[in-house]
């Protein structure tokens, strides 16, 4: 025993000293080679990082992307990977799409597993969805042993693309941006607006690290001054996703099941159950009669990926019998992955618990509900915002749901209110292309200077 522990602690000096050798380096300007830079990785970095003061770990960091920008405006390209482990949070197409017609960049889809929910089921339905799509499509599987030659080709991308924040969050580990060498860029292009009020987010490695983080609002910029990293690598370009749902082309026959021409269709979006979200737990059976019973409603059930970890259900057949069962209703159906901008543009209102709908569900102008239950971390500024301009019922409050169903969610007495602060939220959206506004940003950092 006292020789593992004496391992470990070995072990963690090595990394402390790792981390303080390539900072001073970097710091001191003692850096000049690819190869040098090589050598480390951002998670050595980053814990030199935490040791500054603010001004220090800036200025360390800006050195660091001066060193990789000016290597690769000589070798005049960038390969670029965009690296993604859900279809249902893959939101770069336009920006995929320019990269592949300007011959300074390669871009490549790099598909990885998840670390929580149904790794296997959904990395192949990602697999599935990219190959179909006419994208240069590589995998690193979902398993954290590598079969060979994997690793090797993360470490052969100049730039790396990425929407989780979280550390571990992909499978194999090598995947996550901490694990990611030195001599790259790493770009966070968020996969939802953030809107609650978590401040160990903003500590992670990727949002400490990234040569770009990319925001939505001027909300979120002030937000990420509010830390130590003091929002020095935050670009202010709108929100990428929404670019799919102005280009959506959706034939609202083709998507909802209906027992009558004008049929109330209504998007449920519940998010998964533990001890801090969702409310699912409390209503699903609710929700489902109701669907059944009130053939002038259509209903698509999009549940988040990950509730097979919601322990209601003793078990994924039990969830899957749940779903087969919204599946047989003549006025409803069930979707899992995949887009869902169709179902926006088509739909009338949307019902959740989930927090990055609060925000995404905007752009439509449509009313969606709020079912509240559990305490959430609390929300920031544009979180709070937000919350005053839409919606809310205990998630057991069915009277007030059922009104929201009947009533208000068509009259929408709200609508006004709502449509003069999306259009402040969403402005670069509205007026131009988030993607455009992101791929400028990139390219003058890395051809004009």
């Amino acid at each position: 025993m006292k020789n593992k522990v004496t391992g470990k602690y070995i072990k963690k000096i090595r990394r402390k000293l790792l981390g303080s050798t390539v900072g001073r380096r970097i710091r001191d300007n003692r850096i000049k080679s690819e190869k040098q830079l090589k050598a480390f990785r951002y998670k050595e970095l980053k814990r030199y990082i935490d040791r500054l003061d603010s001004e220090e770990a800036i200025a360390t960091m800006q050195q660091l992307f001066a060193l990789n920008c000016k290597r690769i405006r000589k070798q005049n390209h960038a390969r670029v990977a965009f690296v993604v482990y859900s279809s249902s949070e893959w939101q770069c197409e336009r920006l995929y799409r320019l990269m592949e017609k300007d011959d300074f960049y390669s871009p490549d889809i790099i598909i990885s597993g998840f670390r929580a929910g149904d790794t296997e089921r959904v990395y192949k339905t990602t697999r599935k969805f990219f190959d179909s799509s006419k994208y240069k499509v590589k995998d690193v599987g979902y398993s954290d042993e590598d079969p060979g030659g994997y690793e090797e080709l993360l470490d052969s991308y100049d730039i790396l693309v990425y929407a989780s924040p979280y550390d571990s969050a992909l499978k194999p580990d090598y995947a996550n941006a901490y694990q990611r060498k030195l001599n790259q860029l790493l770009i966070h292009i968020p996969y939802s607006v953030y809107i609650e009020d978590a401040p160990a987010k903003y500590s992670k490695t990727l949002i400490t690290c990234a040569w770009m983080n990319i925001c939505v609002t001027e909300y979120e910029k002030e937000y990420y001054k509010s830390f130590k990293m003091r929002g020095y690598n935050v670009h202010t370009c709108g929100y990428i996703k929404l670019d799919d749902y102005k280009a959506v082309k959706a034939d609202a026959e083709k998507i909802w099941k209906k027992c009558r021409e004008d049929s109330f269709k209504i998007i449920l979006a519940p998010h998964f159950v533990n001890e801090k979200v969702g409310t699912f737990h409390k209503n699903y059976k609710w929700f489902y009669e109701y669907a059944k019973n009130h053939p002038e409603t259509s209903w698509v059930l999009k549940p988040h990926p990950r509730m097979t970890k919601s322990d209601f259900f003793s078990s994924e057949e039990e969830y899957r019998k749940y779903l087969g069962a919204w599946d047989e209703l003549p006025n409803a159906s069930t979707r899992i992955m995949g887009s869902y901008y169709d179902l926006f543009a088509t739909s009338d209102v949307m019902i959740l618990d989930s927090m990055s709908f609060v925000a995404e569900y905007q752009i439509t102008g449509k009313p969606l509900l709020f079912l509240t239950g559990k305490e959430h971390n609390g929300m920031n500024r544009l979180g709070q915002a937000l919350m005053e301009h839409i919606y809310k019922a205990d998630g057991e409050d069915f009277s007030t749901i059922e009104s929201f169903i009947t009533e208000i969610g068509r009259m929408d007495p709200m609508k006004e209110m709502r449509d003069e602060f999306r259009n402040k939220m969403f402005a670069v959206n509205i007026r131009s292309y988030a993607s455009d506004r992101v791929m400028s940003v990139i390219s003058e950092e890395l051809k004009s200077k």
